[in-house]
């Protein structure tokens, strides 16, 4: 292999040279559009070489390597399709080079919850599983680690680059409008993730697929391999909650475990939790170790996560919540809500929101985007506008009434104001704690 050039130095990246270098490749470039210093200085300690965009691409490059979140319609990229180069992203060398079972997960919101709990149900199985992928680590840093299952959370942008694919198992757990300043269009998004089982394996290959959602149930009448359904407003055939016994219910209606032995059980904990116990189990896990993982997990961070409570009024970190369907499930699992929402809009329709009025008693918008929130609800709910942080949780508990749930869950990124989602979630927790009585500071999450 000649010299490969790398789109972007993430993870990702990174591990595609460890994971070259260890292959024999000796030449690596760097083309990174940012124009980065601390980039550029991460990639000559490595013995990388960078080289100037608008120079064009390199004529010795044999292998291009875009960063997932690069668009196919990069100059660089152009270019290489237009020599006939190999252009192939992390993730599709990691399949390329993986030989054992692969579950992929994918959906607009949960995936890294369901990735988690599925990887714990095959670990407490007694499988050396290992979840890899959108949840943070590179695919092909674990490819050749001596696992036997490989977990992967897959977004739209790797879809996107992925050639067909054929997992072992293949969860869509649900689908809204998202990403579409990357996409173009909510039709490109959905078929991205269309992908994941558009080469489905009717002897290998097994289809998890969410009932409650029409886009996941019309896109799985193209799947050709068995398939099994969930569902916790359909309580039927498939993998279902029992309302009326608040029982989690597997095929054939055997009770699974009981909505109360769940350290949390909020609707979307419910249906997590059968997307989670579906997947493993068509992955190998057993029925006893899932319902014991059940039994244990009390939630990711920054997810409808629990901090404390002040004057009656329950606060909860939901800032992973970057899209308004996500925001719109969160305000359902409450009766009444004050909302916290706005940062970043990433191309949105954020009048979605009003959806969530009958919960809703008042909204604090926030950040670049707080505006926007606010033209959205305005006379569907009453709208403070703000511009911090500190602003909105003064805001919010100003109004918050005992049995309020105060809810930090913006529909939009944090890239307006914080580096990260987490960041974002952390510093309104830690105001939210400076306030509360000091018994109850540090909340319990639950």
């Amino acid at each position: 292999m000649g010299a490969v050039l790398l789109i972007g130095l993430g993870a990702s990246n990174l591990a595609v040279v460890d994971f070259l270098t260890a292959a024999g490749v000796e030449r690596f470039m760097l083309f990174d559009d940012r124009r980065d210093p601390a980039t550029a200085a991460t990639a000559r300690a490595r013995g990388i070489e960078v080289v100037d965009p608008a120079d064009g691409l390199p004529p010795d490059a044999s292998l291009v390597v875009p960063s997932p979140g690069v668009r196919r319609d990069h100059p660089v990229v152009r270019a290489a399709r237009a020599r006939l180069l190999n252009v192939r992203t992390e993730m599709a060398i990691a399949v390329d080079h993986w030989d054992g079972p692969l579950v992929a997960i994918t959906g607009t919101n949960g995936k890294t919850t369901v990735t988690t709990l599925v990887t714990a149900m095959l670990q407490e199985s007694g499988q050396r599983a290992v979840a890899a992928g959108n949840i943070g680590v590179p695919m092909l840093s674990v490819v050749g680690g001596g696992y036997d299952t490989i977990v992967a959370e897959v977004s739209s942008f790797q879809l996107d680059w992925l050639p067909e694919i054929s997992p072992t198992v293949a969860t869509w757990l649900n689908f809204a409008e998202d990403h579409i300043d990357w996409h173009g269009s909510v039709d490109a998004y959905r078929q991205a993730k269309a992908k994941l089982w558009s080469a489905m394996d009717y002897e290998t290959s097994f289809a998890i697929v969410n009932a409650d959602d029409p886009v996941v149930l019309d896109e799985a009448r193209w799947v050709d391999a068995p398939r099994s359904e969930y569902s916790i407003e359909s309580n039927g055939r498939g993998w279902c909650w029992d309302r009326s016994r608040d029982l989690l219910l597997g095929p054939g209606r055997e009770p699974l475990i009981a909505r109360s032995e769940m350290p949390r059980g909020l609707p979307i904990d419910v249906s997590n939790a059968l997307a989670a116990t579906a997947t493993a189990f068509y992955a190998g896990a057993t029925i006893e170790a899932c319902v014991e993982v059940l039994r244990r997990f009390r939630g990711l961070p920054h997810r409808l996560e629990r901090v404390t409570e002040i004057g009656g009024a329950t606060y909860f970190d939901d800032s992973k919540s970057t899209t308004p369907a996500s925001t719109l499930a969160a305000c359902a699992a409450f009766p009444s809500v004050v909302l916290i929402a706005g940062g970043q809009n990433k191309g949105m329709d954020l009048t979605k929101l009003r959806d969530a009025a009958p919960t809703l008693r008042a909204v604090v918008a926030m950040g670049e985007a707080g505006p926007e929130v606010a033209s959205a609800l305005a006379g569907a709910v009453p709208v403070s506008l703000v511009e911090s942080m500190e602003e909105a949780v003064d805001a919010a508990r100003a109004v918050a009434e005992p049995g309020d749930t105060v809810l930090l869950s913006p529909a939009c990124t944090s890239w307006d104001r914080y580096r990260s989602y987490a960041e974002r979630g952390e510093h309104f927790a830690s105001l939210v704690r400076a306030l509360a009585p000091p018994a109850d500071r540090g909340g319990a999450l639950r």
